[in-house]
This record gives C-alpha cells, structure tokens and sequence, in this order.
C-alpha cells in the first residue's frame, strides 16, 4: 500500500498507567472491504454530568477515489474536554508482517495499550516510526520473531517497514473514553459529558485526523466529513472502555 502521511492530531499529556491484558486478534490475508474486529461503545466514565453529544459524520471521495458501502463503521469519534477527559482501559493488540505488508493496515487503540508487531513473514523487517512524539525503532525482526511496543501519546502513529519502503500502518491513539465507533449511518452519541469547552476528533483510516471545537450543551446534531484519499484497507478498530 502506498505511503499517505497521516496527519498528527494534537498532543495530550502522557498519562502512564499499565495495560490491561487483552486477547490478541489473528489476522488472516488482506480483506479490502471487511472491518476486522467490531468493539462496543465504551460505557460513559462515572460523572455527574449527564450530557450528549449526537453527530453524524460523511465520507467524501477524494480525487480518484471511489467509497464502498458500509465503510463508514471503520469510522471513530472521541471528545476532549478542556478539563481533560478519562482515559480508556488500554489493551494489547498484534500487527503482522506478512505477504511484505502490515495486517490490518489501520489500526485504533486505546492510549497506553501495547502492540506487539509479529513477523509472520519469510523475510527480515524493520519496523519503525518517525511520528513525532511517537518515533521508535524495533530493529531487524528475523523470521518468527516479535517486538512490543506501548503507544502513550494520542493521534495517528505512522508505521513503516525500513526494508519494504512501500509497507505502511496508521495508528490511531485514542485518549478519552468518550469515545466512540460510528455506525453504518455515519450517525453516533456520546454520553455523560461535561458542560464547557471542549474538541471532538474524528477519523476513517481512508483520511486524516479531523478536529473541531465543541461547546456543551450543544444544540442539535453536529456534523463533521473526512475525505477519503486512500483506497479502504482491512481494519482493527477499538476504542476501549471506560475505566
């Protein structure tokens, strides 16, 4: 798959709590229009606030791309209040070296989860990032081999392959248990919110890492759009729970 940058969503604070072990997920052979792992909605963090957020989010097709129904659900939402917001229960996830390509090549987790990227190859990887904030460097993985590493700062990571340049993965951190998929009409609420300022974060692994300011109560439904520029990929996506 061809290398898109992904763009950076804003830093967080790096909150370091231990992850909570999670069964990993085999991933097969590339499946181009099948989301791979389906997660409910986390429950909303214990608060007295009771408020919502309702949006619907669209997919638009970037130049010389074409949307495939149903896609919208690879789609995640989450909110950030100015206050700071709960952090989800971290898991632990597996990416795979196989066929010289990343599975899946989109990938959401919780912050602080672990993923351990397995070479289920016949051949050497490399596997790295230069996302800043998140850069690191896992070194030669012989055939068999795996290495960990644990994602602590929010926003799309950007995975590579120092071998196989045309190898790619996107990341996307999650840092707040408002946090949400979207459903299969873009539609989506999130709940127990508090009052105030804040920014909701929106992403399908086909675009970049959308950002808008947010004031609760607000009144009806909010609407955001990603533009599709990179053809659909076999997804993992969790949003973790709340803690």
């Amino acid at each position: 798959m061809a290398t898109v940058p992904a763009a950076a969503a804003p830093s967080l604070p790096e909150p370091a709590a231990p992850p909570e072990t999670r069964k990993p997920v085999a991933v097969a052979a590339r499946a181009p229009s099948k989301t791979a792992v389906l997660s409910p909605n986390p429950a909303a963090a214990a608060s007295d606030a009771a408020l919502e957020l309702r949006g619907r989010l669209t997919l638009t097709a970037g130049r010389g791309q074409a949307l495939v129904p149903g896609e919208l659900v690879d789609s995640v939402v989450y909110y950030v209040p100015a206050s700071g917001a709960p952090r989800p229960r971290a898991g632990r996830f597996n990416i795979y070296t196989l066929n010289r390509d990343f599975k899946p090549a989109a990938m959401a987790v919780p912050i602080g989860s672990t993923v351990r990227f397995v070479n289920q190859d016949e051949v050497r990887h490399n596997v790295f990032s230069v996302t800043p904030g998140s850069s690191f460097d896992l070194g030669y993985q012989a055939p068999g081999q795996s290495a960990d590493r644990v994602l602590n700062r929010a926003g799309v990571v950007l995975v590579s392959c120092n071998v196989h340049r045309s190898m790619e993965t996107d990341v996307l951190v999650v840092p707040s248990a408002y946090a949400a998929k979207v459903g299969a009409d873009g539609r989506f609420v999130l709940r127990g919110l508090p009052a105030g300022a804040g920014k909701l974060y929106f992403w399908n692994p086909r675009g970049a890492l959308g950002v808008k300011a947010i004031t609760l109560p607000a009144s009806g439904e909010v609407s955001v759009s990603v533009q599709a520029v990179r053809p659909r990929v076999l997804t993992e996506i969790d949003v973790g729970s709340a803690p």
